[in-house]
Parts: structure tokens; C-alpha cells; sequence
């Protein structure tokens, strides 16, 4: 075998096939390096590699050998990248696999791939609170394809952003895949059809100069706010004149 005559070349991808995503993953995504030959040969080929970037061979991802074998009358291998997750925010980092030519000592072929931190999953909605028949925007992130239960009140369950119309309180999760992660989150929307009642203590007919203590009570959804006719903004109120409080 002529490494000269028939040279080796790597190519690199990462193993998303979506748009956007070109890299490995942690944990979740991987990727793929081919070695190629020119043409088969009638011998093994063993293919000596050179493995640099800057994250680390067994450390950052499972140990990749340093030599690689193409069986006689084939012309590619295949070397499999496979990050791993260490729970630690590194930024992106990079694996270079070159080959080299043994007669030169000088690099033939290389190709790289990045590995990024694992993609974390989150959730939010526009509002959390709705009065009875109100919608709010859901949007998780962290994921390529989603799918949310229960479906009652929601636009379309199986994108990242539905909107949400719920009728009663509802916690809705969202369940997602990125590679070979399942990623699960949630996001609680309260509902309530509220009514306001004002109360008098005492009740009734007072004498001038009297004070009468009122209240006003929500059967909503707390926290509540409160804007008297007087312009106050507390639950309870003391007032000493006649007349009309809302």
C-alpha cells in the first residue's frame, strides 16, 4: 500500500440532521468522522491519526485510538464522536482528527468538529394568571421537536410556542427531544372567573362622626391589587362620611 499513490482523507459531521445545528452536543448529540480512501485495496489498511482541539480524548468525549483500520477491499471507516455531559459550562470546544502522511511526517487530511454545553430546557408564558376565556403564549426552549400535554386549549401541541386558552387551571408540560435527549418541563396557568363583594362594619345607619370599617374580598386568583373610589389601594378602608364606595 502507496499512502502517496492512494491517499487517505477525513471528512466530519455532526449527527443533528436539522437546520441550524452543525455541532455535537453533550450528551445528546454526537457526530461522525470518515476516513476514505482513493481506492479499495486488496490488503488491510491501518491508518495512523492524529487527534488535537481543544477538548481532551476520553475526557470531553469517549476515547478515539490513534490508529484506525480500513478492511481490505473497502475504502471508508467511520470513527464516532460521542460527547460527554460533565454538568459543566465549558463553551464550545473542538476535535480535530487529521491524517498523516507517513512518508512526509506533514498532515494529509483533517477535519473538525465542536462540541457545544448541552442545551438547557426552559418554559414561560406572557401571562401566568388569566381571567376565564384569556389566552397566554407558552414557549419552550431547549429542544427540536416538542410535544405538550394536555392538548385541551392550546393552539397546536406540537410546536415550541402554542397558545394557551384554558378554562380551569392547568399545568401543561412539555416534553422534548434533542438528539438523544428527552427534556421535560412545565408551566402552571391559573384561571379564575373572579368576583368582588365589599362589606360594612358596622352595617347599616351610623350616626355622624362614626367610622365604618370596609373590606373588599376576591374569590380570583391572588395576588390582588386594589384601587378604592377614595384612591386608596388597600383591602380595608375607614371611612367617616356618607355616600357611595367603590
Amino acid at each position: 500500500y502507496s499512502f502517496n499513490s492512494n491517499p487517505v482523507t477525513v471528512s466530519a459531521v455532526g449527527n443533528l440532521d436539522y437546520a441550524g445545528f452543525s455541532s455535537a452536543y453533550e450528551g445528546c448529540v454526537g457526530g461522525t468522522f470518515t476516513l476514505t480512501l482513493s481506492q479499495a485495496q486488496v490488503v488491510d489498511v491501518y491508518v495512523q491519526i492524529v487527534i488535537t482541539g481543544t477538548a481532551a480524548n476520553g475526557t470531553d468525549y469517549t476515547a478515539i485510538p490513534t490508529s484506525v483500520l480500513i478492511p481490505a477491499g473497502q475504502t471508508v471507516a467511520s470513527i464516532d464522536l460521542n460527547p460527554l455531559e460533565d454538568g459543566i459550562a465549558e463553551g464550545m470546544e473542538s476535535v480535530t482528527i487529521a491524517t498523516v502522511n507517513p512518508c512526509t511526517g506533514g498532515v494529509s487530511s483533517s477535519a473538525t468538529i465542536n462540541i457545544r454545553d448541552n442545551t438547557p430546557a426552559t418554559i414561560s408564558a406572557t401571562d401566568t394568571t388569566l381571567c376565564l376565556g384569556q389566552s397566554t403564549q407558552l414557549d419552550a426552549n431547549g429542544g427540536i421537536t416538542y410535544s405538550w400535554t394536555p392538548t385541551t386549549g392550546l393552539s397546536n401541541p406540537n410546536i415550541k410556542n402554542p397558545v394557551a386558552t384554558p378554562s380551569v387551571t392547568t399545568t401543561y408540560t412539555c416534553n422534548m427531544t434533542f438528539g438523544a435527549c428527552t427534556k421535560t418541563v412545565s408551566q402552571t396557568i391559573y384561571v379564575g372567573n373572579p368576583t368582588a363583594s365589599i362589606t360594612a362594619n358596622p352595617a347599616g345607619i351610623i350616626c355622624n362622626g362614626g367610622t365604618v370599617q370596609l373590606t373588599a374580598a376576591s374569590t380570583g386568583v391572588s395576588p390582588y391589587s386594589y384601587l378604592w373610589s377614595t384612591g386608596a389601594t388597600t383591602p380595608v378602608i375607614n371611612v367617616t362620611t356618607g355616600g357611595a364606595y367603590n
